[in-house]
């Protein structure tokens, strides 16, 4: 897992409201699955076709939802998330589902420490409320 900078201050507001909540939303029937999961994946299906992101960036990921449903059409999915015990959820969920193409980074979207253009895919599912700052 890396960790980067938190560029929009809340991280550590975020971390202590959604860190002891991370098992919850590990459970969560609408994070787990639901009408904006399956939106995610058709226009995800519908913008690439049959081709292939190389890497793709889920931001705010939580516990990794959207980004094992982008999996499957990623060479590489990298989950971010300013709360480290939704990353361990995230990490322990990919692994149950062999997800073997899932890396981790802690950071806020507004903070991410990835080169511009480097990334094909970026996602965010019952995030981007939280964030802030974004040119």
């Amino acid at each position: 897992m890396t960790h980067g900078e938190n560029g929009s201050g809340q991280g550590l507001a975020a971390q202590q409201v959604f860190g002891p909540q991370a098992a919850v939303y590990a459970t969560s029937k609408v994070h787990i699955r639901d009408d904006s999961l399956e939106s995610v994946e058709r226009m995800v299906d519908a913008a690439n076709g049959s081709n292939r992101y190389g890497w793709t960036i889920d931001l705010g990921t939580g516990a990794g939802f959207t980004a094992f449903a982008v999996a499957g059409v990623s060479d590489r999915v990298i989950a971010t998330d300013v709360t480290e015990p939704m990353l361990r959820q995230t990490q322990r969920l990919g692994a149950e589902r062999g997800i073997a193409n899932l890396g981790l980074s802690q950071n806020a979207a507004e903070a991410l420490p990835f080169a511009d253009e480097s990334i094909d895919l970026v996602t965010s599912r019952v995030s981007a409320h939280h964030f802030r700052d974004f040119e």
